[in-house]
């Protein structure tokens, strides 16, 4: 009797979509409000006016406006207010 239940092409299919969402339900991330990091950039004028080291060299960065292409763009970051 429960070997025929096995073979029943319903049973097989509710039994996947089970698996399925248990598996999707294990694979979810988890997003918690206290415990998010928000990057922000510094601002325009510490890149401007400072150097960096990055690795054994120091870089200067001098930013300038220019025509965005059509494709490649990043997104700037965003100015999240947390309260």
């Amino acid at each position: 009797m429960f070997s025929d239940i096995l073979k029943d092409k319903r049973f097989n299919i509710f039994f996947s979509f089970i698996v399925g969402i248990f598996i999707a339900v294990l694979l979810k991330p988890q997003f918690h409000k206290d415990k998010l990091i928000f990057f922000k950039p510094p601002p325009m004028t510490d890149i401007r006016n400072n150097s960096y080291k990055i690795g054994a060299k120091c870089y200067k960065f001098h930013p300038e406006a220019v025509t965005c292409p059509e494709t490649g763009v990043i997104e700037p970051f965003l100015q999240i207010n947390r309260a």
